[in-house]
């Protein structure tokens, strides 16, 4: 069955807790009352300009970066963070980034990845996971490896700290990028293993969702994207539109 149709068909079977379809059962959540909510904002933000336009990437940027600050990433700043309509987007933006560079991931692989690659007439190279390391080596400085280091989707794969040492080292040492998919990461049920943007900041992107915590319909993810990156990557969200990007790349 086509992968969209299956998750529309999904979304609207009849279930008590069905998450698929992005709804959790609302009577189990408290009444949302938004005047005692929004004074008491305001009664916490008392210097926060909330009744005209300001500049949008104060608060949520804030909030954002506490929590990377949870995940041992402490040298950050909040104009290094996008949020994106789920890390789908991020996705998107990360291959119009390096559209013109030599794509990687490993097989087996999240179809939303190469789906999204495709779109942009690219055909990633699959590296396999039982020779990966040598792999690695072969990567040319520019391109873009996209993975998951926690729980990998499909594979459940999670890389060791002693695998994210060597990955984070050859991305700097041969000058090519990371996509860290981190949409699972908060799954740990034990202490969790540093995320590789901490071990390689400038050579990592690291996309956070809330999708699997939370409910997908909120379409939310925060991402963190290296000093060099992260202009062109708001650059290119501010001005997406399919249609310039696609004359662009033919």
């Amino acid at each position: 069955m086509d992968r969209i149709k299956f998750l529309n068909q999904l979304a609207t079977t009849p279930c008590k807790f069905n998450l698929g379809a992005g709804v959790p059962p609302l009577d189990r959540f408290p009444n949302f009352n938004a005047l005692e909510n929004y004074q008491h904002f305001m009664q916490r933000q008392k210097d926060f300009p909330a009744h005209q336009y300001h500049k949008t990437e104060g608060l949520l940027g804030e909030i954002a970066l506490e929590v990377f600050k949870k995940e041992k990433m402490q040298n950050l700043v909040s104009n290094q963070l996008m949020v994106t309509n789920g890390v789908q987007e991020a996705i998107a933006i990360t291959c119009l980034l390096f559209f013109k560079e030599q794509l990687f991931c490993f097989d087996p692989y999240y179809p939303g990845f190469v789906d999204m690659a495709r779109q942009i007439n690219k055909a990633p190279k699959l590296i396999s996971a039982n020779d990966w390391e040598t792999e690695i080596e072969q990567i040319p400085a520019g391109a873009l490896l996209y993975l998951s280091s926690d729980f990998s989707n499909p594979s459940g794969r999670r890389l060791s700290l002693n695998q994210r040492m060597f990955i984070a080292e050859k991305a700097r040492s041969k000058n090519f990028y990371i996509f860290d998919d981190a949409t699972y990461r908060p799954f740990y049920i034990d202490e969790s293993i540093v995320p590789l943007a901490s071990l390689a900041p400038e050579r990592v992107i690291h996309a956070v969702s809330f999708s699997k915590i939370l409910a997908p319909g909120l379409r939310m993810a925060i991402n963190y994207f290296p000093i060099g990156l992260i202009d062109s990557a708001i650059s290119i969200k501010a001005n997406l539109r399919s249609e310039e990007h696609t004359s662009e790349l033919q």
